[in-house]
């Protein structure tokens, strides 16, 4: 016995070493406490001078009472055998109402092929022997009895011969006959009368074993239905208990239901979704990480490992963002940054990269004046018929622009303000979000959000199919976009009834290299990336002659005008002149600029701004403003 086993009980062996060539001789059944199973170390005698290669052995358990159960079991084991060799059986079937176990060899098997005999051999032993004193007894007995018949003839001969008066005379030796024939016949009859009797005990007997035999057998498949099952379970739990989840799944699967197997697979199903979670958190996969441990909320500490994953992608993500940054990659930072607009800075850091793409908007020219200073005040001039002036609530401010009667303004935080004509709609901005830029046109307002979208309000043009939008500009008869790769899209205002205005100013398809664009009354500028300018559509006050125009760096159109903003801070224009909108040759050390409807202006490197054209209604009077931010 080890330290691992607990002895039960000594097994009750059949048959002795001295009496069989092959016996069992001695043993005991025990529980293996390792692996929680009954076995059984049975000691095996082998006189058969013949080595085993098989055995059979069959267990008879024993009730309380010494009697055998209806239940037996058959193990096979095989060799070869040394001879006196200990023998271990494994996993034994043990009925709960035992209380010991008969041992019985059934079959041997040796290494030739040949099977011993078990069991018949001492018996045929022992008969043959009976039969051999028997027969002894019997010839003897006869060979006496002949011997006396003989001797008894030869003696009666004699008195015949010589004429004994004392012989039997024959009716004695009649009547003696007769008496032995009735004892024969008594004995004969008293054993035909013993054969019914045996029969009828017999037949008691089966009436007897019958109904015991069937009640046994339903205690072996009540026994059997109740103790394998929860012998699977038991080994099932242990499965589970140790860590072995597919294994304890796979088990418990088979048991159909049985106790709470259904639990414990639900359980061990999350639980190696748990580890999948933690495993891929470890590996550095934290989306996968994200996704596992948030289907398993409430299981654990899922709910914090999920928000622990969430924060290694968003922390991640960032630093792509601003690493993209750093290698100048302006629309991917941008798109970055705003994917994760919840994260840290993120949004702002959104809101300054699509600033430096689209060139804020701090003096805008339309029906009216408006400009930007750096400490947030917002200077107006022109006039206020519509309110388009009442902007002293507005705060926060990062770009503004001027439309024809009208004035929009954009928050950092991505919303937009509006005031003055809105028989469009072209003020019904109050419900857009994530806008990085904003432009006012003549009848509309156009907003880029920073997924590159576009959302318009006022008179609509089919502008919500365009995506990856840099810039926008808009006038009375059409809309165009410039996209990232530096190609341009165009779209015609609509429900303008009887006016004329297709010019051609929507031929911008073959444009390339364009890195901003404007818009007239009737036709399109862009400015190329060689610092030339090209434009189409309307050219009846000379405003699309500017293919000479050189070393630009940016442009602004409206009304029937262009000018162009030089690298040398010196500012070039065409087209309609009527009230001077185009005497600006003069101006330098001009850092920005933008076109009203009938007018210009221009801020310088010191925050000053200039003006020409139009001033009927003082759009143009900007001399004493200073302190306007610069971008």
């Amino acid at each position: 016995m080890t330290e691992n086993q607990t002895r039960l009980f000594t097994l009750n062996e059949t048959g002795s070493a001295e009496d069989y060539p092959v016996s069992i001789s001695g043993g005991y059944l025990y529980k293996d406490d390792a692996s929680n199973s009954i076995k059984a170390c049975l000691q095996i005698s082998n006189k058969s001078g013949k080595e085993l290669k098989s055995l059979r052995f069959r267990l008879h358990p024993i009730d309380k009472d010494g009697k055998l159960l209806a239940f037996d079991e058959e193990l096979d084991r095989n060799g070869p055998f040394k001879a006196d060799e200990p023998i271990e059986l494994e996993d034994i079937m043990l009925p709960f109402i035992t209380a010991s176990f008969k041992a019985e060899l059934v079959k041997a098997e040796t290494a030739d092929g040949s099977k011993l005999d078990l069991q018949g051999m001492p018996a045929v032993k022992e008969q043959s022997e009976q039969k051999s004193e028997d027969n002894t007894e019997s010839s003897s007995g006869e060979k006496t009895s002949k011997e006396s018949v003989q001797e008894q003839n030869s003696d009666n001969a004699k008195e015949v011969r010589t004429g004994n008066d004392d012989a039997k005379p024959a009716s004695a030796e009649k009547e003696e006959v007769s008496s032995d024939e009735v004892t024969v016949n008594k004995v004969q009859q008293a054993k035909q009368e013993v054969k019914p009797s045996q029969r009828t005990v017999f037949k008691k007997l089966i009436v007897v074993l019958i109904p015991a035999i069937l009640i046994l057998s339903g205690l072996a498949i009540i026994f059997i239905g109740a103790y394998l099952p929860e012998r699977r379970y038991l080994k099932a739990v242990d499965l589970f208990n140790t860590g072995e989840f597919i294994p304890a799944i796979n088990a418990f699967e088979k048991m159909n239901g049985y106790k709470d197997s259904a639990t414990y697979i639900n359980t061990a199903e999350t639980m190696l979704s748990y580890q999948a979670a933690a495993s891929a958190f470890e590996a550095g996969d934290y989306e996968t990480a994200y996704t596992e441990f948030n289907k398993l909320k409430g299981f654990g500490d899922s709910t914090e490992r999920a928000s622990a994953s969430l924060e290694q992608i968003r922390a991640i993500a960032y630093a792509e963002a601003d690493s993209l940054l750093r290698k100048g990659r302006l629309l991917d930072a941008a798109g970055a940054f705003y994917r994760m607009k919840d994260y840290s800075d993120s949004w702002n850091r959104c809101f300054d990269v699509w600033g430096r793409i689209t060139d804020r908007n701090t003096i805008s020219a339309g029906g009216h004046t408006v400009c930007l200073k750096k400490d947030g005040e917002i200077l107006t001039a022109g006039s206020n018929d519509d309110g388009e002036l009442d902007l002293t609530a507005w705060e926060n401010i990062s770009d503004i622009s001027a439309g024809n009667g009208f004035t929009v303004g954009l928050k950092p935080d991505g919303t937009v303000v509006a005031a003055g004509n809105n028989d469009y709609g072209q003020c019904d901005v109050e419900e857009w979000e994530d806008i990085v830029s904003v432009y006012a046109g003549y009848w509309s307002t156009v907003g880029i959000k920073a997924d590159g979208t576009v959302v318009l309000a006022g008179r609509d043009s089919d502008v919500g199919w365009w995506k990856n939008i840099k810039s926008v500009n808009s006038s009375i008869f059409h809309t165009v976009g410039l996209l990232t790769d530096g190609t341009v899209v165009a779209a015609e205002t609509k429900d303008i009834s009887g006016a004329t205005h297709n010019y051609g100013q929507f031929d911008v398809s073959g444009w390339k290299d364009i890195t901003a664009v404007s818009t007239g009354v009737s036709f399109t500028v862009g400015l190329k990336k060689d610092g030339t300018v090209v434009a189409v559509g309307d050219n009846t006050y000379g405003q699309c002659d500017i293919e000479e125009w050189e070393d630009i760096v940016a442009i602004s159109a409206n009304g029937w005008h262009v000018v162009g903003l030089k690298s040398d801070g010196t500012v070039v224009a065409a087209g309609w002149n009527e009230n001077g909108e185009c005497d600006v040759e003069e101006w330098e050390d001009i850092v920005a600029i933008s076109t009203g409807t009938s007018h210009t202006i221009g801020l310088k490197a010191d925050g000053t701004v200039v003006a020409a054209g139009n001033n009927k209604d003082g759009r143009c009077e900007v001399e004493g403003w200073s302190g306007v931010r610069t971008r």
